[in-house]
């Protein structure tokens, strides 16, 4: 498999504004990719499309190899995870919870989490640091800590393809460095 992300000839538009036009992009195994533009250029819509939350109207997503449209939603979350730039919650949800959320592609359908889910997400929690708040009320939380918190998700969710939004805007300078 030559590309993790190939992105061809790709539109998507909200209403009658069209947002992305004709984009195409191929993303390698293994990279660090950076995606820049102006406020309401269609960043976020553009990883959107990507992750599956968003059905774009013409062109084509393939994610290792397969095209998302053909995906199933919780096969497509075993091949990516995504970090919004904002994410509120009004269930008081502990921070533990929401990074065992991440596991979620790999549950049954009425079982609970694994001893394995449980690694996952214990390890997610110290790779990022927040052991500390693991038992607070995630709407009760800082915005960077509520970011480090998603982060922790993505890395439990233990994917391929890690979708970030903006991941480091509400961090403080400790943490805007990429050390995960």
């Amino acid at each position: 498999m030559k590309y993790v992300i190939n992105i061809k000839d790709l539109y998507f538009g909200y209403d009658n504004n069209k947002v992305l036009k004709g984009i195409s992009v191929n993303i390698c195994n293994g990279q660090l990719y950076a995606l820049f533009g102006p406020n309401g250029s269609g960043k976020t819509t553009l990883l959107k499309c990507i992750a599956g939350f968003l059905t774009y109207k013409r062109g084509t997503i393939m994610v290792m190899g397969k095209t998302i449209k053909e995906l199933r939603p919780k096969e497509l979350s075993r091949y990516i995870s995504y970090v919004p730039q904002e994410h509120k919650l009004s269930f008081p949800f502990t921070v533990e919870e929401i990074v065992l959320m991440g596991r979620t592609p790999y549950l049954g359908g009425f079982s609970g989490p694994s001893d394995e889910d449980i690694k996952y997400t214990n390890d997610a929690i110290k790779r990022v640091g927040i052991e500390n708040i693991v038992n607070r009320s995630y709407t009760e939380l800082s915005g960077g800590q509520r970011q480090l918190v998603l982060i922790a998700r993505a890395i439990a969710q233990d994917t391929p393809i890690v979708v970030m939004d903006e991941p480091t805007s509400a961090l403080d300078l400790k943490f805007s460095k990429p050390s995960f």
